[in-house]
């Protein structure tokens, strides 16, 4: 008899959204797609040949945003072409908006191209709208206890459409066969797939909530099940037997975010478990506390990706390139009798995950921080684990007791596992080019283990094994040690590697805060975006651990999720981090965003920056008890302007502030974008070459600001991104860290256009990600050819 409490809810809000602005500016879409992308091929002599490459404007987009695709084609034969035609097939879900070409008459997706000479080519943009959806929101709460046979299958999605939108585009001419290409982009939505059956006893108390407005899902489930063999009577006599041994398998993907996470278990006796997950356009959580008798498997993954393919084979996405290796991956197997408690956070561009496993079984465990770090164990025997790890700081902490025994675990009544391998265990940080530290256990028959990896360079370790043990430590052109040991050994282990000497013979924390964007266009209409790093660097001369970092807000500022870390305490006047720790020459980056249309009090297009300043502090531990505290010292905001008067001149303003309690000198160091001309600096420059224009401040007070106000006449309109450095200085001589700023600005028009290049990067979200502030255009583009 099952006992169901069933409770299910379902709203559905409509509200109007703000236009959306579907001038898509292909022209210049295409030039930056052409001058980084467009790979030429060659074919054999005498061969009719064409070519085609696709690519979209980025990787994910979100339902109701603008899509813009570039198709590339060529006669790479040797021999004329007629009756040249593209076929596009644009993916369900989108609706064809414009194009750079017109396409046949009558269509939407028919270009007739007609004749191509050898090495003649082009290129097409098109732009699409991705179709909004409706705001759902959807609950369901339910309990059920009873016995019989169960089963149960459940999906949730925030998109209709499904997750990826493929686009495929078609060549074709009288002398050649029709080749493909095709682009496919992600959808940023999410997903929740439940499957549960078994017979036997049976308790559930589950809760589910969609809403697609923040694309998140949630499952909260508390339940219990034990198997046996059950019987239901029907009518005339009739029998149906059940004997089914449990399986419960929740799943999730979080396109919006590039994660993905999975709990199940198979072939259970007994499963008592307390689950939770969580995924939304930020962020993705899992939290288990579960006792099983059977299989387990808890998987992890977060890692960008790209899908673009071209008729000569994968072709490059657009900046930001998305990393080959997972920025953090967990894979965890168990058989036989286990207790897991995991909590697993992906947040921003960090992971957090805290683990505490112990039981009696096999077990296979691998786990990586891109390529950098991993730690990993297998084996069949008793297993005690409690780790944890911060992708951010590149930290694991690890205490592990292993004792090795055969194992032997039923599956089905005629199918089961029986195995002995004794243990192996292992962990390692790599500094590409610079560091290795590792170490690995094998053959175990015991291994009791607490070792920290705090960053790539510092481990300290202290083992009890009977088995092998091999340590590696390599410090380019220094140091090359590599340790075997084998037998019973107790061997406590400390390495340090240093690259660097410290810079003060004593604790000190170097803090500066950049403001390194404002962007007007990011979110909405009349809404002013921020983006601010933080930098924390340890130049003393003790390691620190734990570090606390606080935030203080400008006034009337919004924080927007996500950071590329998560706030450990949250509010609307700071934001609090807590870093593991710092080693020494360590620097960690906090980059955050913040809404600042109040805290500017805009009026027109001038700024008042000195209301954008975040007041930074961050504290360091050592000895125990000591502490040793910083904060922002110098920090930097540029403005810029058109000139009312004339709309190709342009007035820059940079504010230094001193924010420390204490004198300070800076170098300020401005290197004017290509195609502009300085004018008349109102603060006289130190020094002006080829465009890159040096001030010297001598004594800036404490808590005070110097003003440097200059004009520049843009030669020719386009978009012009300006960054300055300043490299301030205590007056004693000692260096801190530069700070840097970033101005934007686009010229529609100019009286007189001045002879070069006349072409300047649009307004993308993937522009200049992934490269230095003073990384230009030009420079992409050729490093990437």
């Amino acid at each position: 008899m099952i006992e169901l409490k069933y409770t299910f809810s379902i709203s559905i809000f409509y509200h109007a959204r703000s236009n959306i602005k579907r001038e898509l500016k292909l022209i210049l879409f295409m030039l930056l797609l052409a001058s980084i992308f467009f790979i030429s091929a060659t074919s054999a002599q005498g061969e009719a040949s064409v070519s085609i490459m696709k690519i979209a404007s980025a990787t994910s987009v979100s339902p109701g945003e603008p899509l813009y695709y570039a198709i590339f084609y060529e006669n790479d034969g040797d021999t004329d072409l007629t009756g040249v035609d593209i076929t596009e097939s644009y993916p369900p879900g989108t609706e064809f908006v414009q194009a750079s070409i017109d396409p046949k008459p009558g269509t939407v997706n028919v270009w007739e191209i007609g004749d191509l000479s050898p090495g003649e080519g082009g290129v097409i943009g098109i732009g699409v709208m991705v179709h909004d959806i409706q705001d759902l929101e959807f609950s369901e709460e339910g309990r059920v206890v009873g016995e019989g046979f169960v089963s149960v299958r459940d999906s949730l999605s925030t998109s209709p459409v499904g997750h990826n939108l493929k686009n495929v585009a078609t060549i074709d001419s009288d002398q050649t066969a029709p080749v493909n290409a095709s682009v496919s982009v992600a959808i940023s939505n999410t997903k929740l797939d439940i499957m549960e059956h078994g017979s036997g006893t049976y308790e559930s108390d589950e809760k589910l909530k969609l809403r697609t407005e923040n694309t998140s899902i949630s499952m909260e489930k508390d339940g219990s099940s034990g198997y046996k063999s059950t019987s239901i009577h029907l009518y005339n006599n009739r029998t149906v037997n059940y004997s089914s041994k449990w399986t419960q398998i929740a799943s999730a993907e979080n396109w919006a975010t590039g994660a993905s996470m999975s709990e199940s278990y198979r072939y259970a006796t007994s499963i008592d478990r307390k689950s939770r997950m969580f995924l939304d356009e930020n962020e993705s959580v899992m939290n288990i506390e579960s006792v099983f008798n059977g299989t387990g498997h808890i998987g992890f993954l977060k890692m960008p990706f790209d899908t673009s393919t071209s008729s000569n084979g994968p072709a490059p996405s657009p900046p930001p390139t998305p990393q080959a290796l997972p920025l953090f991956e967990s894979r965890e197997d168990y058989f036989g009798s286990f207790r897991i408690l995991q909590i697993v956070d992906e947040y921003g561009s960090s992971v957090t995950s805290d683990k505490y496993v112990s039981g009696t079984g096999r077990v296979a465990v691998n786990k990586g921080i891109g390529s950098n770090q991993s730690s990993y164990e297998s084996g069949t025997g008793t297993y005690d684990s409690e780790e944890m790890i911060r992708t951010y700081t590149n930290y694991i902490s690890k205490d592990i007791s292993l004792v090795h025994a055969p194992m032997s675990q039923s599956l089905t009544d005629d199918v089961s596992i029986e195995s002995s391998m004794r243990w192996k265990e292992g962990m390692y940080s790599r500094s590409p080019g610079g560091s290795y530290i590792g170490e690995e256990y094998t053959s175990a028959d015991y291994l009791y283990k607490s070792a920290v990896a705090a960053g790539l360079n510092n481990t300290e370790t202290i083992a009890n094994f009977s088995g092998r043990a091999r340590y590696r430590a390599i410090l380019r052109d220094s140091l090359d040690f590599d340790e075997l040991y084998e037998g019973n050994h107790l061997i406590e282990r400390r390495i340090n590697l240093y690259v660097s000497a410290p810079k003060y013979n004593l604790p000190h924390l170097n803090v500066t805060t950049t403001l390194e964007w404002i962007d007007e266009e990011t979110i909405g209409v009349n809404e002013t975006i921020a983006t601010y790093t933080i930098s924390i660097e340890n130049d003393g001369d003790r390691a620190l651990a734990p570090v606390y970092v606080r935030d203080i807000f400008p006034p009337g500022s919004v924080f927007i999720h996500p950071a590329s870390v998560r706030p450990t305490e949250l509010n609307d006047k700071y934001a609090n981090w807590t870093l593991t720790h710092l080693g020494i020459g360590d620097v960690a980056t906090i980059i955050f965003s913040l809404e600042v249309t109040k805290a500017l009090h805009v009026e027109s297009l001038t700024h008042h920056p000195a209301e954008l300043v975040n007041r930074v502090e961050a504290c360091g531990g050592y000895n125990g008890s000591e502490w040793i505290c910083g904060s922002n010292g110098v920090s930097v905001v540029k403005t810029a302007q058109l000139d009312p008067q004339n709309g190709s001149i342009v007035w820059y303003k940079i504010y230094v502030n001193n924010d420390a309690n204490s004198d300070r000198a800076a170098t300020v160091t401005d290197q004017l974008p290509e195609g502009m001309k300085l004018l008349d600096p109102t603060f006289p420059a130190s020094s002006e070459d080829n465009g890159t224009i040096t001030w010297n401040l001598e004594d800036i007070e404490p808590f005070d600001t110097e003003t440097i106000t200059y004009s520049v006449e843009a030669l020719h309109a386009g978009r012009f991104v300006n960054v300055v450095r300043v490299d301030p200085k205590s007056l004693d001589g000692l260096p801190e860290h530069p700070v840097y700023a970033t101005a934007v600005i686009d010229i529609e028009q100019v009286d007189k256009e001045r002879i070069g290049s006349t072409w300047r990067p649009p307004n993308w979200d993937f522009e200049y990600v992934g490269y230095s502030e003073e990384t230009t255009c030009d420079e992409i583009c050729s490093m990437s050819q």
